[in-house]
């Protein structure tokens, strides 16, 4: 049955062959392959039957309509006398082999029985075929065109040929087509195991764990793409498209202009630690990888470059690893530098001593409290540096050493070679450094200084006893001044005003004390101050030239009420009772072998004519019976023609 070229294109319902014919000037390719007389026929690359000649429709019993659109293994299933589909296995090969390689793909010889034209039997047959890729601009395969011979009755032949015995005349044809088709399986058997071992090498490929692809053509065509590949890029649509196309987010990213170089110069490129961001995900944003590959150009037997093999490993975990260690062992050197600058700068004495008690560590701190530079303890025996204490801490450090336990809240009390001749006190703490076994390899040691603390303790305890003591006294001389006030005082507003005047005389001596040292000390010009503050005003009238001594605590409230009661005196009855009187005080220490005396002049001038009183006031029993009785001193009263002159003198300790 022949169908014409016009009539088989016009039945088909796949895509028409005549615009890429178009492309040819000059050569009606439609008719060249209608008139040939072998069997041609054109699958797309699902295997469906595109188009077909006459001759192919003779030698298969079919007409066009019948074909058009159908798969070819759908046209031609696999008849009974192939139960296994071994001969379909061959054909579907062969078909893949042209679909994967974009190369011509034969088969020299191939059992595919065919139905009849009723379609009720199937009619062994032998056929010898060639698949042609058909390819597009851009390199990949768009057609398969098979040219197909069949050859049964040559096979036929072969099979009587070799069934003839040695004895039997056999012709010539016979020999030739049988060598023939020997020639033709052996050659099929070899396509047979290349093909196995191509889809070993494939199956390889695949599984290889770090990524390899293939790419092809100036376009870099995916061809093929192994399991970590598609797993690295987030897809698998990636055969037969460009890179730019299957990969579009890596369009500004450099790497096409890699590949462009590396096709063009035939150089491979090799890239370490190279950051892409890829879209792994459908609608997610970019993802950050780091990988290690390679570019290898893909050379041809006649030198040219026809595409690239990307080979590489995803270094993204060791990458962010890396940068995860080299963060925390900055994070551990800040931290060490850290604790180095606290041990070494601590205001407390740190040390660390191994079980000879030698030196490790210490710190700053520690040095200065001991005497010797950090530099000059390491190394040294401990009782080297500071002997006054080993009775002491050797023990402790022994117990640490012994039960890896710690010793804590320790007093100790010494000298070192920093201050030799000072005791001073320290509260140490000693704590175990252990090993992993639990083996105590050093102990360390928490000196806290409190020699000044200690001081202040003592001053406390003293300033405390001395208020009581003060208190007790002050209570007595105020029962006393009220007592002696109330005798001498003719009305209670004049004992009210003198009370008063000596009350305050004397807080003004306590407020003296109170900012004093502690057990004594007030100075004579403070106490002078203070005493005679409310009579001094704004004409200079009281005349004044000390010697700056110290006046005991015990002693400085008795001689300032002296002074108020002198001056009171003086300004009722004395020189500071009229205009133009003043008074004169002086002091002069004196020498003996008793010790050192303190001689006090009051001196009044100007004033009117005084005379001895007739019986004592109170100023004249506080000078007697207090500074007298109480200090041990002396006081001397002259009622002159000038004035009065009173000298006090008391014994002021060395």
């Amino acid at each position: 049955m022949a169908i014409s070229p016009k009539r088989i294109l016009a039945d088909s319902p796949q895509p028409k062959i005549e615009p890429m014919l178009s492309e040819f000037s000059g050569v009606d390719f439609k008719a060249l392959l209608e008139a040939v007389p072998h069997p041609y026929m054109l699958l797309d690359r699902e295997l469906r039957y595109v188009w077909a000649n006459a001759a192919y429709l003779q030698v298969t019993g079919r007409d066009f309509p019948s074909l058009a659109g159908r798969h070819i293994f759908e046209a031609f299933p696999p008849g009974p006398h192939d139960p296994d589909d071994a001969s379909a296995a061959l054909l579907r090969a062969s078909l893949t082999r042209v679909l994967e390689r974009c190369q011509p793909d034969t088969l020299a010889l191939i059992r595919y029985a065919i139905p009849t034209a009723d379609g009720m039997a199937f009619e062994e047959r032998y056929w010898s075929a060639t698949h042609t890729p058909v390819l597009d601009e851009q390199g990949r395969v768009r057609f398969i065109l098979q040219q197909t011979n069949d050859v049964t009755e040559l096979q036929r032949l072969r099979e009587a040929a070799k069934g003839t015995t040695g004895n039997e005349p056999r012709g010539a044809l016979a020999t030739i087509e049988a060598g023939l088709f020997q020639r033709a399986q052996a050659v099929q058997e070899e396509n047979r195991t290349l093909d196995a071992e191509r889809r070993r090498l494939r199956e390889l490929f695949r599984q290889v764990p770090g990524f390899i692809a293939v790419l092809r053509g100036p376009e870099h065509v995916f061809e093929l793409a192994n399991d970590a590949y598609c797993a690295i890029v987030g897809r698998s649509d990636i055969i037969d498209k460009p890179v730019v196309d299957a990969l579009p987010e890596i369009r500004e990213q450099g790497f096409l202009e890699l590949l462009d170089g590396v096709l063009t110069s035939g150089r491979p490129f090799v890239g370490h630690d190279m950051q892409v961001r890829l879209q792994r995900q459908p609608g997610q944003p970019l993802e950050e990888l780091f990988l290690d590959f390679v570019y290898q150009p893909i050379v041809d037997l006649d030198g040219t470059v026809s595409g690239i093999f990307v080979q590489g490993n995803d270094v993204t975990r060791r990458r962010r690893s890396e940068e995860a260690l080299r963060e925390s062992e900055a994070r551990a050197r800040l931290q060490l530098l850290e604790v180095e600058t606290l041990y070494r700068t601590a205001p407390i004495g740190l040390g660390l001593f191994d079980r000879d008690l030698r030196f490790l560590r210490v710190n700053e701190a520690l040095a200065a409290i001991n005497g010797p530079s950090v530099e000059e303890h390491l190394g040294r025996y401990a009782w080297d540096v500071v002997p006054t204490l080993r009775e002491a801490a050797e023990p402790l450090f022994r117990r640490v050493f012994d039960t890896g336990e710690p010793v804590l809240g320790i007093e100790l009390h010494g000298s070192t070679p920093a201050q030799p001749s000072i005791e001073r006190d320290w509260i140490e703490d000693f704590y175990p450094l252990k090993a992993a076994d639990g083996t105590v390899i050093a102990v360390g040691v928490i000196v806290r200084e409190v020699t000044e603390q200690r001081r202040l303790e003592e001053r406390e305890r003293l300033l405390t006893a001395e208020l009581r003591h003060r208190l007790k006294n002050m209570f007595a001389m105020v029962e006393a001044l009220a007592a002696q006030t109330a005798k001498s005082a003719p009305s209670v507003p004049e004992f009210q005003k003198r009370f008063i005047g000596r009350i305050r005389t004397l807080a003004a001596a306590q407020d003296l004390l109170a900012i004093g040292p502690v057990n004594g000390a007030v100075a004579l010009s403070e106490l002078v101050s203070s005493a005679l503050a409310p009579f001094v005003g704004t004409e200079s009238r009281m005349r004044v030239a000390l010697v700056d001594s110290p006046i005991a605590a015990h002693v400085a409230s008795n001689l300032a009420l002296a002074l108020h009661e002198l001056a009171t005196n003086a300004t009722k009855y004395g020189a500071l009772s009229v205009p133009g009187g003043w008074i004169t005080l002086t002091a002069s220490l004196d020498a003996s072998d008793a010790g050192r005396e303190l001689c006090l002049e009051w001196r009044e001038a100007g004033g009117p004519v005084v005379r001895r009183p007739q019986r004592q006031g109170f100023g004249t029993r506080l000078l007697e019976r207090v500074i007298a009785g109480q200090h041990q001193g002396r006081v001397a009263l002259a009622w002159e023609e000038t004035g009065l002159v009173c000298r006090i003198y008391l014994r002021i300790d060395g």
